[in-house]
């Protein structure tokens, strides 16, 4: 659940272009810098030339017991013929605490010119 869609990491590495993944990436569970991955959701999907939009969205609750700091975020996809996952973006955030039992709401529109 935690291998595709919107995913959060903490590290601050500045973003270049070749990067191809999230460096520190927060994975599913209750443990130390862990979070509870809800589903991904598919929103406000606007198909109107010339500019057409969706919106990506999740939530991700910390039940680890300590604060957790996010700095990093991405949007992961999987090829269609070959069930491969992979980074579409990768953006660095200022630090943002997700404090225990608290959730983070992550959500990426997507615009496409046609």
């Amino acid at each position: 659940i935690s291998t595709y869609g919107i995913v959060v990491g903490r590290d601050n590495t500045p973003v270049v272009v070749t990067d191809y993944k999230i460096n520190t990436q927060c994975t599913q569970g209750s443990g130390a810098n862990q979070f509870v991955h809800s589903a991904v959701t598919v929103n406000d999907v606007v198909t109107a030339a010339p500019r057409s939009s969706v919106r990506i969205d999740r939530m991700f609750t910390n039940s680890s017991g300590n604060p957790i700091t996010v700095k990093e975020i991405g949007l992961y996809g999987v090829t269609y013929f070959y069930g491969k996952y992979f980074c579409m973006c990768r953006d660095v955030i200022p630090d943002t605490v997700v404090a225990n039992a608290a959730s983070l709401y992550v959500k990426y529109t997507i615009y496409v010119t046609v």
